[in-house]
């Protein structure tokens, strides 16, 4: 009965907080859209994303003339919308535990839901226990084991950190990185020398707010076979099905180690086939062709009449476009090749990755015009 108060008290906070006068002075507007987005925090608590979402809306108008404050509200909406994604993802895997609570697969759907999403491990590991996913499942099962000892504790502590490079959106490393976080606290001060400072090193990390400005990688390999498939094999050799992408996604970066990178417009339905464009535009179809995969970003201004030996990156259309990725050696039928600004490179590992939010003057910068 208490809870239902509660939970009532909260919503009737934030009904009240949707009706603010926007043409308050800027100090006290500042003021209202801390507590509001304090108050959508709560919200996404009770998983009461309808009202979470209005509220933010709400708080729209009092940010006029304040860049910083519009850009924290627009932030508070994009988590909104992604906690709401996600809770709906799960919906017929709670049903599912319902009747079958020991299903693997709805196990390991609610099980990540509830303890990256909602941050409840407690009631998560028993479910990412009994999951379909074999580390997942060995992280959680030796946990719940309650390691004792300084040793065991920091062993689990480094695996959780371990898994959580391996999670292709920031959320989800983020989640994992805290929870890694947690465990190191409870014995960095019995540590001494490099590993405690190592151990220091993490717990600081993880206490940095992962900005909705990092990319989501969908690719990562100098094999463009596994492109849109779920594959974990290596750091250098991942991928994950684009259905698995967010819709609202901006722009995609192609990217060949750390100086290489190109960055140019995408929505999510143009992830998965060969698009067109005035100057610059994505080819994620994959079709094999001449010997090689296409899968990249197409130079529109190199194509019909090209003759010889560059890189194509256009397969099965009868056309020629030069750029950045996968391709074949044009007028050649024998094997993959690679080209990064319109000209051959050696066998490399490609990385395409997505994001939603707005570009950094550095990214800005290698953004294609």
């Amino acid at each position: 009965m208490g809870d239902a108060f509660d939970v009532d008290a909260l919503t009737l906070k934030a009904q009240t907080a949707t009706r603010l006068n926007p043409k308050v002075a800027l100090a006290d507007a500042a003021q209202n859209i801390s507590a509001g987005l304090d108050l959508a925090t709560q919200l996404l608590s009770i998983e009461d994303y309808p009202t979470a979402a209005r509220l933010c809306a709400s708080l729209q108008p009092l940010t006029a003339g304040d860049v910083d404050l519009r850009a924290e509200v627009q932030k508070r909406q994009r988590e909104v919308a992604a906690a709401k994604d996600a809770h709906e993802k799960i919906a017929r895997d709670l049903e599912k535990l319902k009747t079958s609570p020991d299903d693997p697969a709805a196990n390991l759907a609610v099980g990540r839901y509830t303890s990256f999403n909602k941050g409840d491990w407690p009631r998560g590991l028993p479910m990412l226990a009994k999951s379909s996913d074999p580390a997942l499942k060995a992280l959680a099962t030796e946990e719940l084991a309650a390691p004792s000892t300084t040793d065991e504790i920091i062993r689990l502590a480094d695996k959780w950190w371990e898994f959580s490079t391996k999670q292709p959106d920031p959320a989800s490393r983020a989640a994992v990185m805290a929870h890694a976080a947690k465990l190191y606290k409870q014995v960095v001060d019995k540590t001494e020398g490099l590993r405690q400072v190592q151990i220091q090193k993490r717990i600081q990390e993880a206490s940095l707010t992962p900005a909705d400005k990092s990319w989501l990688v969908l690719f990562r390999s100098s094999d463009p076979a596994i492109w849109n498939t779920n594959t974990n094999e290596s750091p250098t050799h991942f991928a994950i099905e684009l259905s698995r992408c967010p819709k609202d996604v901006q722009f995609l970066k192609l990217s060949a180690g750390e100086t290489k990178i190109a960055i140019i417009p995408i929505t999510q339905t143009q992830l998965a086939k060969q698009n067109t464009g005035d100057k610059y535009f994505w080819n994620g179809s994959n079709i094999k062709d001449f010997g090689g995969r296409h899968l990249g970003i197409c130079d529109a201004q190199n194509l019909w009449g090209k003759t010889g030996t560059g890189i194509n990156l256009a397969g099965g259309t009868g056309q020629i476009y030069f750029g950045w990725g996968f391709g074949h050696k044009n007028n050649v039928n024998d094997k993959q090749y690679f080209t990064w600004d319109r000209q051959p490179i050696e066998p490399t590992v490609f990385e395409i990755a997505v994001k939603a939010g707005p570009l950094t003057a550095k990214e800005k910068a290698a953004l294609l015009k």
